[in-house]
């Protein structure tokens, strides 16, 4: 547990709590808004050494190497999946067929009584309609995570870096046979401080005391470039908001990657085709497809498991195998530059500061950056 003991920072997938035999590991925001663990009950510690084996972030390389990487372009054939999942619904899909086999499943839904995103399980399709749709949010897991038992059959949904850790834990349980491991091409997760100050600005702009449910990738408008919008829903009335035509500030701070988790930065090792799951998916930003309105689903199969029960969504799904590359492209392939001014931002975002102000403050430094360093890049050019 000492290494535990002394992150102040890491992925936050919650595995080292969930596996602890004595309940000795909590998991809690940190002082950046990011989920990280926290010792109590330090005595009662058996030294056992489980929470460090199944930490995906104190272990170097992939639980499990992929074997063979294929691509697909997939969209599910129910015209009502697309327009209620951010891409093409095959997400969904996979539960709606592992469920018919017997299987339970594990995803995120949004918890408007928290205000975040948490895992969630559910035995049927019906239970599992909140998993519909992105949450750019860490997730919470530990209270879902420890509801599953794994002699049981189970999909599991998650980032890279939560499937990479409850891999670890399932292969040292020898339970790996049990599981169908869900990932997705991960952008990085954003601090708290920054969702916990977007939605005070709602509520005050809006004057509304509670918010109830959250759309992070409103299709209304279409796929792609229209479909980075959010509706924000209280019991009084729904709130639009597009990051093209509105200038939606959560949104430009998030792929501005101005305040993501430390570790989203320069200790990610999942980019790309990086992946312990049995299948990674998430949207298709093709040039290729971009006519497509309706939403695809880029899909990776990384194991022969992922690659069944693929093969049984051809009755549900429009399939289409494709080049990995095409498959993969318009997705972060490379490790980000975090911002010098990060530090600082949280510490406004927390205080509660004004979403504008500090985004002005931003975008004037990075300005300034760009020719400082085209300045340098001349005078260099210059000497050669």
């Amino acid at each position: 547990m000492e290494k535990i003991k002394q992150l102040n920072s890491c992925y936050g997938c919650g595995l080292c709590s969930v596996v602890c035999p004595v309940d000795v590991i909590r998991i809690e925001l940190s002082s950046e808004g990011s989920y990280v663990p926290v010792i109590a009950r330090e005595d009662n510690c058996t030294q056992c050494g489980l929470c460090e084996k199944v930490c995906s972030f104190l272990n170097d390389g992939l639980a499990r190497d992929p074997i063979d990487i294929k691509g697909y372009v997939v969209s599910s054939k129910d015209g009502q999946v697309c327009k209620s999942c951010s891409s093409g619904g095959v997400g969904f899909e996979i539960s709606k067929e592992l469920f018919g086999q017997g299987f339970q499943a594990c995803g995120v839904k949004y918890s408007s009584k928290d205000n975040r995103a948490e895992h969630f399980v559910a035995d049927n399709v019906c239970g599992f309609e909140k998993s519909k749709g992105s949450k750019y949010l860490q997730s919470y897991t530990v209270d879902a995570f420890k509801k599953i038992d794994i002699n049981d059959k189970w999909v599991v949904f998650g980032t890279p870096c939560q499937i990479d850790s409850f891999a670890r834990w399932i292969k040292l349980r020898k339970k790996e046979k049990n599981f169908v491991l869900v990932d997705f091409f991960c952008h990085g997760v954003p601090s708290y401080h920054l969702w916990d100050n977007y939605l005070n600005s709602i509520k005050k702009t809006n004057k509304i005391s509670t918010i109830d449910d959250v759309t992070f990738r409103d299709k209304r408008n279409g796929h792609g470039r229209n479909s980075w919008a959010m509706v924000v829903k209280s019991e009084q009335k729904e709130i639009f908001s597009s990051l093209l035509k509105d200038n939606n500030l959560f949104y430009r701070f998030f792929l501005g990657n101005i305040c993501l988790n430390a570790v989203c930065y320069d200790k990610c090792k999942f980019k790309g085709t990086q992946s312990a799951a049995d299948i990674r998916i998430g949207d298709l930003w093709s040039e290729k497809y971009s006519n497509i309105d309706k939403g695809l689903s880029a899909v990776l199969i990384n194991t022969e498991k992922g690659a069944e029960v693929l093969g049984k969504l051809y009755s549900s799904c429009e399939i289409k195998e494709e080049l990995v590359d095409i498959v993969s492209e318009g997705q972060m392939i490379h490790r980000l530059k975090k911002l010098f001014l990060r530090t600082k931002v949280l510490k406004d975002l927390a205080k509660g500061k004004s979403l504008a102000s500090i985004y002005r403050y931003v975008a004037i430094t990075r300005k300034i950056m760009q020719k400082v360093d085209i300045i340098i890049k001349f005078r260099k050019g210059k000497k050669l």
